[in-house]
């Protein structure tokens, strides 16, 4: 439904016990009792197709995450 381009997609796909112990340092959460970060994990990886730059942010800094994704971004997550 995007039509403007160029366009890069980029998904953040840290590992889902490393989401849960983010979420315990954070004030506010996404997650409650009938959604964690397991359940978010799941969907994105049976349930969403495998375009664009998929990264793995477990053990990233904020800094790292971004310098990784303006360094690959256009190469490996362009759509056409």
């Amino acid at each position: 439904m995007i039509r403007n381009r160029p366009l890069a997609v980029v998904v953040l796909a840290p590992d889902p016990d490393v989401v849960a112990r983010r979420e315990e340092k954070r004030s506010k959460t996404g997650y409650g009792p009938d959604w964690q970060p397991k359940d978010l994990d799941k969907v994105l990886k049976d349930d969403t197709p495998r375009i664009g730059l998929w990264l793995d942010t477990s053990h990233q800094t904020v800094d790292e995450t971004v310098d990784e994704i303006l360094k690959r971004a256009w190469s490996e997550g362009a759509v056409s």
